[in-house]
């Protein structure tokens, strides 16, 4: 085969078998709804196994010009297409339970929180009277009647520092650091500058976040 026919039949292999393998994953998952992941895509490997290999292999015949493929016949194609389909199956759940695991967790004050929030929603914590003020990063403002320490507390798995015995701010929202007449403030993503009381510039210090 030449060059440019070698090029068509693999184009058209691999599209081929990218149009069947989403076709096939979505009409398995429809059919197994409720079903473990892994047990799906397992399925589908095998469904897609036994429609590929005839296609493949009859292309395959006549892109070679000839009416067999010498020393491989089309039970052991199938068997080639069903490794490979069962090895990429094994790789995505690999992937996607690796994926899970460095995800960052959510915190559980957000499940005291109204709306679908991911773990980066919340900018700060400011104590009112007996409320706890939580501040999204949409810009919304809830009032949870807490205290302050339970509600850091449920902040637990994000990185973030009590700045003040008043003030919590999640690190990944700390911008600048401003010095005022002998004072630290920080300022959090929403413009706010929230004071650094003395005792907590240690903790600041040991992340980096302040110099001294």
């Amino acid at each position: 085969m030449s060059f440019a026919a070698r090029s068509l039949y693999w184009f058209t292999v691999v599209s081929v078998s990218h149009i069947l393998a989403v076709g096939v994953r979505v009409s398995v998952a429809m059919v197994l709804q409720g079903q473990p992941r892994l047990r799906r895509d397992l399925v589908g490997a095998f469904v897609f196994s036994l429609l590929f290999t005839p296609c493949v292999y009859y292309y395959s015949i006549f892109a070679a010009g000839s009416r067999e493929l010498p020393g491989l016949s089309a039970f052991r194609m199938w068997g080639v297409v069903l490794i490979v389909s069962l090895c990429i199956t094994l790789l995505r759940n690999l992937n996607i339970v690796s994926s899970a695991a460095t995800e960052t967790p959510r915190p559980r004050l957000l499940d005291r929180i109204e709306g679908d929030h991911d773990a980066d929603s919340i900018v700060r914590l400011t104590v009112n009277d007996h409320y706890v003020e939580v501040l999204l990063s949409c810009g919304a403002t809830h009032r949870l009647l807490m205290r302050f320490a339970d509600a850091v507390a449920e902040m637990s798995g994000i990185d973030g520092f009590c700045v003040h015995r008043s003030h919590w701010v999640a690190r990944a929202h700390i911008g600048e650091v401003v010095r005022d007449n002998g004072r630290v403030f920080v300022r959090t993503s929403d413009g706010a500058h929230v004071p650094v009381g003395p005792k907590y510039r240690a903790n600041l210090v040991a992340a980096n976040v302040l110099t001294d």
